[in-house]
Order: C-alpha cells, then structure tokens, then sequence
C-alpha cells in the first residue's frame, strides 16, 4: 500500500519596517519551543481564557474589539513574558524589543499571534491539560486554622 504524501499549507510569513529594522515574523519553529515555553509557561491559564474563536479570527485578520482588548490586557498583565516569547518569536535581542514603543510591541504582539495563529488553534486543548496539571502540581496553601478568642462581632 503506498504511504500516503503528507501536503502541508505553505506558512504565513510577514516581513514588515519596525524602527528601521527588517523583522521577519514567521511560524514558530520545534526547535524554538523550549524556550517559548519557558517565557509563555505563565501565560497558559491566560490563553486558554480568551475570547471564543479569537484565534480563527487572528488567522483571518478579522480580530473584534473585544479580541483586541483581550491582547492588550495580556500585553499589560504579562508584559515580561511576552517581550522575551517575541523576541525569540522574531528573532531579535530582549533589549531591542523592550525599547520598542508600546504601539509597535502591540503590533508585533499581533502579528506573531496571526502568523502563529493555526498553531494555538491546535495547542488549545494541551494548554488547558497542561495548565491543569501545572495547577494540580502546585503545593496548595495550608487551610488557615480558626480564630480564638473575641472577634468584633462578639466582643
């Protein structure tokens, strides 16, 4: 039986001027998961919370303004993380994009999204399995131990 050829649609790449710079946002490579991962490992919960459909809507480049909200509030909350995942992300030093103008970072946030977008689609439900784990893995907080003696209700 004659195996079967495996056709692959051809990546979505983006090359676009950021601050005089030629940045080629392309899909993310195995070899860079590791370390993606390692800067994204906090963002899981956060991923796997977003808009409904946000991702077929990045890859259609037909985001709402809720989708967009959604980006900017993980801009905000996780601006550490999301400067170091870019960075590999486009293959630029830490430093270059952490002086970048935060319109500028936005857009690249985007772009990295919609160029990657196919690949979140997929990864959804392992984000959410692995998030679950991580979780469970934590050591959870001792219960506290109940007050004695007066409180302000009976005192």
């Amino acid at each position: 039986m004659p195996r079967p050829s495996i056709e692959h649609v051809a990546p979505l790449m983006i090359v676009t001027p950021v601050d005089g710079v030629e940045v080629t946002i392309k899909p993310i490579t195995v070899g860079q998961y590791p370390a993606l991962f390692e800067h994204v490992a906090p963002l899981l919960q956060t991923a796997t919370q977003g808009p409904a459909g946000l991702f077929e809507r990045l890859a259609a480049r037909q985001a709402s303004a809720e989708d967009m909200q959604w980006v900017v509030g993980l801009v905000v909350t996780h601006s550490d993380e999301l400067m170091a995942a870019i960075a590999l992300a486009i293959g630029q030093p830490r430093e270059w994009v952490s002086a970048l103008l935060p319109d500028r970072f936005l857009d690249l946030v985007i772009l990295v999204l919609e160029v990657n977008a196919d690949f979140f689609i997929r990864a959804q439900p392992v984000m959410r399995l692995l998030w679950a784990r991580a979780k469970a893995a934590l050591p959870q907080a001792p219960a506290a131990a109940p007050a004695s003696g007066p409180t302000p209700s009976s005192a």
